[in-house]
């Protein structure tokens, strides 16, 4: 091979290479473009034949009854579908058949539909709602004291990337930033109420470095926007110790619209970019 053919093959490889980065971030621009698309949560996780032969249908199934239910329903089904995954590839078992097995022995141990139907998360997502709602409105007025204020059990989608069932809760000196310090304006309490809502059913999740206590910690991109049309994210950390460290809770450390650092405005280059760190839980 002469001088001029190796240049040439070296130009053709950088061309290539260059190729594949441009197509890369095409695919990653889509995944991002399609922050609103509630499969988003699913099809990342489980493997396409896991998603085509229990997910998709299971889903299917339940929009045929009313859109709350399917919305409420969509974490517990993926739960079933990653576990029916899971004793796929252990025991060989036919995924239908696991899907089922899992499902009976639930069932068995007592995991009852009246204990978990997709009612009742429906119908205790509510209850944190007002609840929240409720604490909001005293918080401005001043009337909260405690250092602690709840806003919800965590739900089931957080279980599948490593979140215990435990209350979330905020401190008030980081509910005071959100809405009065580092981002009043962008924040204000109406879009805070909805926040219970958003979490329960979130775009994605990100993993993130540990808090120094050795937290394990993760952001969670919910469908929500602050006041200047940036897609919001709620920083978790989990099992962290209640104030004044009477028991464990996941604890939110800021609720915020993910802006660029240097122009302030909304950007969407933080997520690609944990995109492609493989940062992506689900």
């Amino acid at each position: 091979m002469d001088k001029n053919d190796a240049e040439g093959m070296t130009e053709r490889e950088a061309m290539e290479a260059a190729k594949r980065r441009v197509e890369s971030l095409e695919r990653v621009k889509d995944i991002v473009d399609k922050f609103d698309d509630g499969d988003m949560v699913a099809q990342p996780l489980l493997e396409p034949e896991t998603y085509e032969q229990v997910y998709k249908p299971t889903v299917e199934t339940l929009s045929q009854r009313n859109a709350v239910v399917k919305k409420s329903a969509r974490d517990s089904v993926l739960i079933l579908s990653k576990m029916a995954e899971n004793f796929h590839k252990n025991y060989g078992v036919p995924l239908k058949m696991a899907a089922v097995k899992i499902t009976k022995e639930r069932k068995k141990n007592r995991y009852t539909q009246e204990q978990y139907s997709w009612a009742d998360s429906e119908k205790r997502l509510k209850i944190d709602e007002s609840e929240f709602s409720k604490s909001l409105d005293e918080f401005r007025k001043g009337n909260i004291k405690k250092p602690m204020v709840r806003v919800m059990m965590t739900p089931l989608v957080l279980k599948l990337v490593g979140a215990k069932l435990l209350p979330i809760e905020i401190t008030t000196r980081d509910l005071s930033k959100i809405l009065y310090g580092k981002h009043a304006g962008d924040m204000d309490s109406s879009i805070m109420k909805q926040l219970p809502r958003v979490l329960a059913d979130p775009v994605m999740i990100f993993s993130s470095y540990t808090g120094r206590d050795g937290e394990l910690r993760k952001v969670v991109v919910v469908s929500m926007k602050d006041n200047n049309g940036t897609t919001i994210v709620t920083p978790l950390e989990l099992e962290a110790n209640n104030i004044p460290g009477r028991y464990k809770i996941n604890r939110i450390t800021s609720v915020f619209g993910k802006t660029d650092k240097k122009t302030g405005k909304p950007s969407n280059q933080w997520f690609i970019k944990q995109l492609e760190a493989g940062r992506l839980d689900i």
